[in-house]
């Protein structure tokens, strides 16, 4: 199961991260958040190799700081041309899209974008049968995602989830007890789905 971690704010955290096995590092580039981090950090973190995500809530924003980052990250209400419109900027597009989303508009992004991330607040596990026949390599899920909920999750076979709040001793700084403790979980889980299968 790939992982992706975000709302990183510092260049240790997404190391650690990293190194734990994460596959992309995301850092909210937006003042409103309070996990915003900089371009800075995503200049750092991909020095060292890393694939970043650069978050954004506006476009805005997502055009005109566009810097180091692999995926640019649309958190925000979109539509096709604007994925396409970041593309051309030589960027890859991960859109974050709700649940309750049509059937035609969530074809259409996902046919535009590179990776696709359903989120639902405050907990995407209760939406996971709605949004099984989505599910492919491309598509991740987002939302109060943790350790009491990821056997669930993880057996309806998202390509990826995305993990934020969960892994913090406090807001934008990630506990590497937390963090340990759930890849180890996501590892097993994973050798568990393998072999049932």
């Amino acid at each position: 199961m790939l992982v992706k971690v975000c709302g990183i704010t510092n260049v240790g955290d997404g190391i650690m991260a990293s190194e734990m096995g994460a596959f992309i590092l995301g850092v909210v580039l937006s003042e409103r958040s309070i996990r915003k981090g900089t371009v800075e950090v995503v200049s750092q973190l991909k020095s060292y190799g890393y694939s970043v995500a650069a978050v954004h809530t506006s476009m805005n924003d997502a055009i005109t700081s566009v810097g180091d980052e692999d995926y640019i990250q649309l958190h925000f209400p979109h539509v096709i041309h604007e994925v396409e419109e970041i593309k051309k900027l030589g960027k890859k597009v991960i859109s974050v899209i709700p649940v309750d989303s049509s059937t035609e508009y969530i074809g259409e992004i996902k046919q535009a974008s590179d990776l696709v991330l359903f989120e639902h607040k405050p907990e995407i596990v209760d939406k996971m049968t709605q949004i099984s026949p989505f599910m492919d390599k491309s598509t991740g899920v987002a939302g109060g995602i943790a350790i009491n909920n990821l056997r669930e999750i993880i057996s309806h076979e998202p390509g990826f989830i995305d993990v934020s709040s969960s892994l913090e001793c406090a807001p934008g700084k990630k506990s590497k007890q937390k963090m340990e403790k759930f890849f180890r979980e996501v590892k097993l889980l994973g050798n568990t789905c393998e072999q049932d299968a």
